[in-house]
């Protein structure tokens, strides 16, 4: 047994230490660490993937490589040479220490053609594209795969060095709604020079460390080639049951114009529209977050209860989303969206229960069946000036309708008694948001924010419930009088 035990603690920790640590502090000729410096692993054999780290205020940096492998290390800073050895690791840990020496070339006038795979400026991280990839690659998901330090989950959601993005900009605009689910899967990787990674972003550029954000955007740019271009791809299929299911996905994209079309029709009982994609209409997890009363009410609210059901017998959904953007002016940008949905839903749950512990022991069988009928539409037109960096004025106009209707049959059925209730309802929502925000900065240490919002919230819900047997029977004493009611 204790052999056994021996054997399994070996294979538990051979398998969970296939990696070594490359570690060590880069500084300067006078030992000053070099914070923001560039660590580059290239394995020399292919295929296989290239480590990337990033030296902290203190000059350390860690790099986890696969072990009996040989790599080229390239440490740069802006400045400096840059430093390249050949190491090839072990099944032993490594520090390295490097020292880089300032450059000592002072030309009037250099033309560089070099471009480094990965440059950091600061909280900005920038790869180019083609040092990662082969060619081969399909959609942009496949290119972000490749870049060390990326992380793509199979819905499209993306990470870097472990913290989500939460904004997908093309070309400093942002794309559809920003959500990186449709830019992930859709934009064609030919198109794609460059992936910056922008942390602690914030939409007015002003206000960028004047207030804590843990919004992380992601900047595709484009090659010089593809600044005009139209891509997409269209999806469609058909089965027994009359089951059918047509996605078409259209871009169009210029640096003026933005126009994408995302279209959804099925049987299958995928839903087009789901509640992360509502949170994200809504301004996103983040947003919400900072408001506990409006996320909590969101949840609550008829159209998310909706969305979060998934346990259904039959479902159809008809989903349209547009979404147009057009520079007006170098400084005047104005955008809008609109998405229709329509959803039917039939759902079924028939329960056999069981009643042992009375005097007369009997058999219940319920059947409670629903049938939803759903429509929404989503709006939202925003209009951006930002005539300087000292200058920012946003005015967005949000829109949403909801008509939901329910007819629901509550059967029960049991040797005593048969109670039937039947529940319709039918609710119709309006809610209008407007908001403006004008920020300027008045000074280096001064900077000025006015903000006003207006809302406006409209529900009108019927609901009316029949049955077969009184409600609340023998529970009031009811007495019969005569009563009088005199008005005037």
């Amino acid at each position: 047994m204790r052999f056994l035990y021996f054997i399994c603690v070996f294979i538990s920790i051979s398998i969970y230490s296939q990696d070594i640590y490359l570690t060590g502090k880069v500084s300067d000729s006078i030992k000053n660490p070099l914070e923001y410096a560039n660590v580059l692993a290239i394995p020399q054999i292919q295929n296989a993937e290239v480590k990337f780290a990033i030296t902290n205020k203190n000059g350390f940096y860690e790099l986890a490589l696969d072990k009996h492998q040989t790599y080229k290390i390239t440490v740069s800073y802006l400045g400096y040479k840059p430093q390249t050895i050949t190491l090839t690791t072990t099944d032993q840990n490594i520090t390295k220490n490097f020292i880089l020496l300032e450059n000592p070339d002072q030309l009037d006038e250099v033309t560089l053609n070099y471009t480094p795979p990965i440059s950091v400026k600061k909280d900005t991280i920038t790869y180019k594209v083609d040092a990662f990839t082969s060619g081969e690659e399909r959609k942009l998901r496949e290119v972000l795969k490749k870049l060390p330090g990326v992380e793509v989950d199979r819905e499209g959601n993306v990470k870097v060095q472990g913290k989500k993005v939460t904004k997908v900009l093309v070309e400093d605009k942002t794309f559809f709604t920003g959500n990186s689910k449709l830019a992930v899967n859709n934009i064609p990787a030919d198109a794609v020079d460059k992936v910056e990674v922008l942390d602690n972003y914030s939409e007015v550029a002003m206000l960028k460390g004047l207030e804590d954000s843990d919004d992380m955007a992601m900047n595709i740019k484009l090659r010089e080639d593809k600044k005009k271009f139209v891509f997409g791809d269209v999806e469609a299929g058909g089965g027994i049951k009359k089951r059918y299911v047509i996605h078409p996905n259209l871009f169009y994209y210029s640096p003026k114009t933005n126009v994408n079309f995302i279209g959804d029709l099925n049987n299958i009982g995928i839903k087009s529209f789901t509640f992360r994609d509502y949170l994200e209409f809504e301004g996103g997890i983040s947003k919400l977050l900072r408001d506990a009363s409006g996320y909590f009410s969101l949840i609550k609210d008829d159209f998310a209860q909706y969305l979060n059901n998934q346990d259904f017998r039959e479902n159809t959904n008809q989903f349209g989303a547009l979404n147009i953007r057009q520079s007006m002016s170098n400084s005047t940008d104005i955008s809008g969206y609109i998405i229709a949905s329509n959803s039917k839903t039939q759902t079924e749950t028939n329960t056999l229960n069981s009643y042992q512990n009375i005097s007369t022991p009997f058999l219940e069988e319920r059947m409670v069946t629903n049938s939803l009928d759903n429509f929404f539409t989503i709006g939202k037109i925003t209009l951006e000036y930002n005539p300087s960096y000292e200058e920012d004025l946003t005015y967005n106009t949000f829109l949403k309708t909801t008509n939901s209707a329910n007819n629901g049959l509550i059967n029960t059925v049991s040797p005593n008694q048969d109670n039937r209730i039947q529940t319709i309802s039918d609710i119709i929502s309006f809610n209008l948001k407007q908001n403006i925000s004008y920020s300027r900065k008045l000074s280096k240490d001064h900077t000025a924010t006015l903000e006003a919002s207006y809302n406006f919230q409209n529900d009108t819900p019927i609901t009316e419930w029949l049955t077969n047997r009184q409600i609340l029977q023998g529970l009031f004493p009811w007495k019969t009088t005569l009563c009088l009611i005199f008005c005037k």
